[in-house]
């Protein structure tokens, strides 16, 4: 398994790296062809996204995740994959019709005035090609083809990349120019996908396989929503009680965290579907604790970068607008590492226990919620990014408490948690100081604090005995 994780989650990388990467290479170009406020409206736009992508086909491909592995024979498992497909691209559609239907009122709620139906009409063809995108992608992760899922990853950087940056700065398409760019690269990128793993598909739709599927994914679907508002419902917050200039600030700052979740793609798309194939292994649970160790080696350091160069970062790539940004790129970076270190505490999912999930979900989205208003009220914009960590962090609690009694693996906690405190306390430092230093003695400083971090991290973790999972 851990040869197959190695092989598979660098593949992953390249892949989910190439898709990660869209929003962090179009950040400069949006913050020089796109106003603070048009930044904000993509960002309310992009939550929305998401949003569609986890509910409107009610996570079905989840139940292809948990099912395809586990079926007896090939023709089984082209049952799973088509009854999924042909159940999605109809909710899709259905879907399209009624925000075409209802862009007015929506976009009146969602973007302040009814004027940007138009802007919502288009985002809502993107969408949906994200959404079809993310079901095809799935599948070539479920049947283990990490080359053409990377491949398919390329394709979709290429096209929304030069489309983008041509319809921005060539030709003055302003927003529509990025969904337009989205379509286009969506809809390429899906044909790539569907004919890498057109052998699992057919004009086959199984009954008994939906309702299989879907008693294992629908309970995800609160779940689902629970994730995109403790995760995203801080864009709402800030719209509403701040303004939508802060909310490109934040939305800004946030793309740039992104940079560490093109590491967390590729332990994501290789862990889970490796955990379904070989979870009732004996040596599984301790391979687990091992790929921990490397996942947090790989990313405690960029963490670690991210957050001592984020003024830096923000001076050489954006514009004076969004260097308010540089405090909330830390906080965002470490809850989105914190939000997917679910994956390596998988008892819940293996035990099908999809409802819990739910709950705890639920319950870190109502938190998140709470400590949005509260946090915002007394500190501002940064926090925003305080209650998205906080409930991510407790949320994490759960997962690995939760599924012990059912899967059962043993963690170094002492290593794990020394290795993060160190990250943590050299990333505050140049917050919480007032020392003045020149640009180039400071960045020199940094760099010393990187990679003495780095160094301190690998030892604590213990790398070449990472098979010995005591604390």
């Amino acid at each position: 398994m851990l040869k197959q994780f190695l092989k598979h989650s660098a593949l992953y990388t390249i892949g989910g790296g190439l898709y990660g990467a869209v929003p962090v290479i179009l950040a400069p170009v949006l913050a020089r062809y796109i106003s603070r406020e048009g930044n904000g409206i993509i960002d309310i736009l992009l939550i929305l996204t998401l949003l569609v992508r986890l509910t409107v086909a009610l996570e079905i491909t989840q139940g292809v995740a948990r099912f395809y592995a586990e079926g007896k024979t090939p023709d089984a498992q082209r049952r799973y994959a088509s009854t999924a497909l042909w159940f999605a691209l109809p909710a899709y559609a259905i879907f399209g019709v009624l925000v075409y239907i209802a862009a007015a009122p929506v976009a009146q709620l969602l973007l302040d005035t009814s004027e940007r139906a138009g802007i919502l009409r288009l985002a809502a063809f993107a969408m949906i090609g994200e959404g079809v995108f993310y079901h095809l992608q799935n599948q070539l992760k479920w049947q283990r083809l990490p080359k053409i899922h990377a491949a398919c990853n390329a394709v979709y950087a290429i096209i929304i990349v030069t489309a983008t940056y041509t319809l921005l700065a060539v030709s003055d398409f302003g927003i529509r120019g990025i969904y337009w760019a989205i379509i286009a690269g969506t809809g390429c990128s899906s044909v790539c996908a569907w004919f890498g793993a057109r052998q699992s598909y057919g004009f086959l739709f199984d009954r008994e396989k939906l309702v299989e599927m879907l008693r294992f994914s629908a309970p995800l679907v609160p779940s689902g929503i629970a994730i995109f508002v403790a995760g995203f419902v801080d864009r709402f917050f800030i719209k509403e009680m701040l303004t939508l200039d802060d909310n490109g600030i934040y939305g800004m700052a946030y793309r740039f965290a992104l940079v560490i979740g093109l590491a967390v793609v590729g332990v994501q798309g290789a862990l889970t579907p490796l955990v379904y194939h070989h979870y009732k292994e004996p040596g599984t649970p301790e391979n687990i604790a091992r790929i921990l160790r490397f996942f947090l080696a790989a990313l405690l350091p960029i963490f670690l970068a991210l957050a001592l160069f984020s003024p830096e970062l923000l001076q050489l790539f954006t514009g004076p607008a969004y260097y308010a940004g540089a405090s909330l790129i830390p906080l965002l970076a470490a809850s989105l590492v914190v939000s997917r270190l679910y994956l390596f505490a998988p008892g819940l999912s293996i035990a099908k226990l999809t409802i819990r999930i739910a709950v705890i979900n639920v319950l870190a989205a109502v938190l998140n919620c709470i400590l949005n208003y509260v946090l915002i009220r007394a500190i501002g914009l940064p926090g925003a990014a305080v209650a998205t960590l906080i409930s991510a962090l407790l949320a994490c609690v759960a997962y690995f408490a939760l599924g012990q009694p059912h899967y059962r693996i043993t963690y170094p906690w002492g290593r794990l948690g020394t290795a993060a405190g160190v990250a943590v306390v050299l990333a505050l430092i140049p917050f919480i100081t007032c020392l003045d230093f020149s640009p180039l003695a400071g960045i020199a400083i940094k760099l010393a604090m990187l990679i003495g971090g780095t160094l301190v991290i690998v030892f604590v973790l213990d790398l070449k005995n990472s098979g010995q999972t005591t604390a």
